[in-house]
């Protein structure tokens, strides 16, 4: 891995630093721009800023009071407080994760290179498809990306890095054997963390379910237009491989059917 330097990090010092990095760009916000979409599915900025402002603040009795609500469910609990959260005015949000910047405490179950990772995340995920400015220092996408092919469970960067060689184009970082992926560091990071950004790094990751084209032909068909690969976030939470769709690709269409005894039957949907 190259420009390891990840053991250094002050974890905590950084993760305030990120904290503050965030308030820096949602203080420049104009009102609608707090309901603009995001890289996390289905939630808007301002779902995604309560998050990261939220989860100092989560304490035991909190968590298990969510959990009961949600049956069970964690992905379901933190949506729910995501979404409860950012229905909150932005000032308030905003005050919230001010008043959090230097909080230490870390969530129940939790360690602080996941929080920062977290955090990392979820600010691109406000930033990236805005095009909007993060302060991003080398030192710290380089700890998350190395935390990140490390990490299972929620997180599910590790199955995500197997059979990978990652290369950043912008900082010294490198991590994995087998097929390559490179792109800027913030890129790569969406791409562990399951968004829908494939498009936007090259390699051979996805050339070689079309062996007739290179990855630079991939690239070339997608900027103009002529060809999609369908990797959104559900597709990479199973582990579905990316494939093309275009001229120029083995798969021309994509067709989804099914019938239904009720409503519908396989005549019907032939014909659709």
């Amino acid at each position: 891995m190259g420009g390891n330097r990840t053991s250094e990090l002050d974890v905590q010092a950084e993760l305030s630093a990120a904290r503050a990095d965030l308030v820096a760009v949602l203080e420049q916000l104009e009102e609608p721009d707090w309901d603009k979409s995001t890289l996390c599915e289905g939630w808007r900025v301002r779902d995604v800023a309560s998050h990261i402002a939220q989860a100092p603040d989560l304490k035991v009795g909190k968590v298990l009071g969510g959990m009961l609500k949600a049956r069970g469910k964690l992905d379901k609990m933190r949506d729910e407080q995501a979404r409860r959260g950012g229905d909150r005015e932005p000032a308030v949000i905003l005050q919230q994760l001010r008043d959090n910047v230097a909080n230490d405490h870390v969530p129940p179950r939790a360690t602080a290179e996941q929080l920062l990772a977290d955090t990392v995340i979820h600010s691109l995920d406000i930033v990236h498809p805005n095009g909007w400015k993060l302060n991003l220092p080398a030192d710290r996408v380089r700890f998350v990306l190395s935390t990140m092919v490390k990490l299972s469970g929620p997180f599910r960067g590790k199955e995500r890095a197997e059979g990978l060689h990652f290369d950043t184009t912008d900082v010294d970082w490198r991590c994995g054997c087998g097929d390559h992926v490179r792109g800027p560091a913030p890129v790569v990071l969406l791409a562990l963390a399951g968004r829908p950004v494939c498009d936007q790094l090259s390699g051979d990751g996805v050339a070689e379910r079309e062996p007739h084209l290179s990855a630079m032909q991939v690239r070339d068909e997608i900027a103009a237009g002529r060809m999609i690969i369908p990797a959104n976030i559900k597709h990479l939470e199973y582990q579905l491989d990316p494939m093309c769709i275009g001229r120029a690709s083995l798969t021309k269409i994509n067709a989804n059917m099914g019938a239904s005894p009720v409503s519908s039957g396989t005549d019907k949907e032939v014909e659709k």
